[in-house]
């Protein structure tokens, strides 16, 4: 049926839904905060539930927006963990998306903590398992974003641009932007 097709994108939809919360959690009004909490706490319990029933699916999602959460409420020790619990629930079901999206949320974490170091390892295997995956822009943006870790220097990372297009019009643009 129709609702059995579509209900495969559901424990998606509520993950990615809770993540956004959790990720604009500060930003939201007073007012607004005791109820984004519950709706957090709600889809937390959804995501238990599916990952229970469907561990290669949904575990790792479940285990990713606790640690988030935990983050959230400043309980590091926790999110740690569950950082931890989410990636190697990624790794066991072979999800190299899953995999990469956990340790650069890590990575994250712990770059707010001020612990380069360690932030280093998850954001190089982050790096590592969005290859693996050919998410090749997101590759890119991890460069721009930590050019720090990868230690790329402006040039090279226009060379890395010019040999990843296809077109003219796009090198011919970037020869522009370059001089």
């Amino acid at each position: 049926s129709e609702n059995a097709i579509a209900s495969i994108y559901i424990p998606i939809h509520t993950f990615y839904h809770t993540l956004a919360l959790i990720s604009q959690y500060e930003s939201i009004l007073v007012e607004y905060k005791k109820s984004t909490l519950k709706s957090i706490n709600k889809f937390i319990k959804k995501l238990k539930i599916w990952a229970k029933h469907s561990p290669s699916n949904c575990q790792c999602k479940y285990f990713l927006v606790v640690a988030e959460k935990f983050k959230l409420l400043k309980q590091n020790l926790k999110a740690i963990e569950y950082y931890d619990f989410a990636i190697d629930a990624a790794t066991k079901a072979n999800n190299h998306f899953e995999a990469a999206l956990s340790n650069e949320l890590a990575a994250e974490f712990y770059f707010s903590l001020n612990k380069p170091r360690i932030a280093e390892a998850y954001i190089k295997e982050s790096y590592s398992k969005y290859s693996l995956w050919g998410a090749l822009s997101k590759v890119q943006n991890l460069e721009i974003r930590y050019p720090q870790v990868f230690k790329i220097q402006q040039n090279e990372y226009i060379l890395n641009t010019i040999t990843s297009t296809s077109t003219f019009s796009e090198l011919d643009s970037l020869t522009v932007l370059k001089s």
